[in-house]
């Protein structure tokens, strides 16, 4: 944008966090042994978190190009503890110009299903109401 000042809508925002459930037989300390990563979450007595950090300019379908690397590098270890609890992948995104959809690889999809993990899509947006049913366009957030 040039010329102009940049503001948060202008930005593609996500976040993307991979969750293991902490369970009577794996431990969050169990977890953080397997994989050599403490965890980042706060309901540590629920799930081992770990947050996936990017640029402010880096859009959701790359973001998931750097989860696809470290699930492929932690692959056997996940392996492993997939089959004693429940893995999840946490998106939390909004869509913006150049970040209208969400792209999963193959690789990703495969990875994934090798976990028996699924995908929770948290999707906010800042749009209440349809333009095309009269309503007015960033009146209000709410996720879908």
């Amino acid at each position: 944008m040039t010329g102009a000042t940049r503001t948060h809508r202008d930005d593609p925002w996500a976040t993307v966090s991979l969750r293991i459930a902490v369970s009577s037989s794996v431990s969050l300390e169990g977890i953080e042994e397997r994989i050599g990563i403490r965890s980042t979450g706060s309901r540590k007595d629920l799930f081992w978190f770990h947050d996936f950090k990017r640029p402010a300019d880096q859009v959701l379908d790359d973001l998931l190009q750097t989860v696809t690397g470290f699930l492929e590098a932690n692959l056997d270890s996940l392996r492993e503890i997939s089959r004693e609890t429940e893995t999840n992948l946490l998106i939390s995104w909004t869509p913006r110009l150049g970040q209208d959809g969400v792209q999963f690889t193959e690789r990703l999809i495969g990875i994934l299903g090798s976990l028996n993990a699924y995908v929770l899509m948290d999707t906010y947006t800042d749009q209440t109401k349809s333009p095309d049913r009269g309503g007015e366009v960033g009146d209000g957030g709410h996720h879908l």
